[in-house]
C-alpha cells in the first residue's frame, strides 16, 4: 500500500495553507494538511493522488525555492524501556 502522507521541505518563509490547497490540491483531496516553518506535511485521501504529487513537485519551483516533495516517514514510537533514566536497576 503506496503512503498517503507527504513530507514538503525547501518551503519559502511565507507559505500559506491556501499555498498548499492551490500546489497539491489538483493532484486529489487533502485530507491533512500541517506547515512547521520551512517544512510541512500533506496527506491525500488516495496513495495514488500522493504517488503522483510527488512525481509532479518534488523539485519544482515555488517562489524561488527547490520543493522537496517526498513520502513522509512514519514516526518513531519511544521505547518506554530504553533511554535515560529508566529501567530496573537503574
Amino acid at each position: 500500500m503506496t503512503s498517503r502522507r507527504l513530507y514538503v521541505g525547501r518551503l519559502p518563509a511565507d507559505v500559506q495553507r491556501t499555498d498548499f490547497d492551490d500546489l497539491f490540491g489538483k493532484y486529489g483531496r487533502l485530507t491533512d494538511v500541517r506547515i512547521m516553518g520551512q517544512f510541512g506535511f500533506v496527506e491525500f485521501d488516495s496513495g495514488r493522488d500522493a504517488d503522483d504529487a510527488v512525481r509532479a513537485m518534488n523539485g519544482y519551483d515555488f517562489k524561488g525555492e527547490r520543493l522537496l516533495v517526498e513520502f513522509a516517514k512514519e514516526p518513531r514510537r519511544r521505547d518506554p524501556y530504553s533511554g535515560p533514566g529508566g529501567g530496573y536497576g537503574a
